[in-house]
């Protein structure tokens, strides 16, 4: 959720596909969720990198982020986990082909 909505010349940058036009940002992609007076939901595709890029990225356009809200990170969809949960995605990994460097399961 970012506040204020999306300026039109933003939305046409964002939404064409070209929103990782910020200095020093790998792609991103931004598509539209729902928008409100005072703030807009949005949905943002980093390909690298972490939250905080997403943050400093739409601060270099003049937005606040007021939510941020992970939904996976690289072939893994979170789904509906709980704040602090802990899920095992190890069994998972090896079938999306992440291979694990210097890595040894606990027993």
């Amino acid at each position: 959720q970012v506040s204020p909505p999306l300026r039109e010349r933003e939305q046409a940058a964002f939404f064409s596909g070209r929103g990782g036009e910020a200095p020093g940002y790998g792609k991103i992609e931004v598509f539209p969720e729902r928008r409100s007076l005072r703030s807009e939901w949005i949905h943002v595709c980093l390909t690298e990198g972490k939250n905080r890029e997403i943050r400093n990225f739409l601060c270099w356009y003049g937005y606040q982020v007021l939510h941020l809200i992970r939904l996976s990170f690289g072939p893994f969809e979170l789904g509906k986990i709980a704040p602090g949960e802990i899920v095992d995605f190890s069994g998972r990994a090896g079938e999306a082909g992440v291979r694990w460097v210097n890595w040894t399961r606990a027993e």
